[in-house]
C-alpha cells in the first residue's frame, strides 16, 4: 500500500497535478473491465475525496479519513490514501502549512 497525505489537496500547481493524476488512476471509467466490487470501491473513494475537498474549500474543517481503493499494475491491488484532519476556519497560511507537512 502507499500513502498520499492530505497535502494532495493543496492549491499549489504540483499538488493539483498530483491530485488529477490520482483521480485518473482510481476513476471507475478507467476500470470498466474490473469486477463490480472494485468499481464500487473506487467510486466510493472518489465520492469521499470530493466531499473532503469541498469541505476544505468551504473552510468547514474535515476529519482524518483513509480512502480505500484499487489500482492496477499487472493485476488489481488494494491501496489506501490517508487525508489529514483540518480544523474549521483555519487561515489560508496555516492551512497551507498544515497541508505541507
Amino acid at each position: 500500500m502507499f500513502r498520499i497525505i492530505g497535502r494532495a489537496i493543496s492549491l499549489a500547481r504540483d499538488s493539483k497535478t498530483t491530485l488529477n493524476n490520482f483521480i485518473k488512476t482510481i476513476h471507475p471509467d478507467h476500470h470498466t473491465n474490473a469486477s463490480p466490487d472494485i468499481i464500487k470501491t473506487n467510486s466510493n473513494a472518489l465520492k469521499e475525496l470530493n466531499q473532503y475537498i469541498e469541505k476544505v474549500h468551504k473552510n468547514a474543517g474535515v476529519d482524518k479519513i483513509t480512502l480505500q481503493f484499487y489500482i492496477k499494475a499487472d493485476k488489481y491491488q488494494q491501496a489506501s490514501v490517508e487525508l489529514l484532519s483540518i480544523k474549521p476556519n483555519v487561515s489560508p497560511t496555516l492551512k497551507e502549512m498544515h497541508l505541507s507537512r
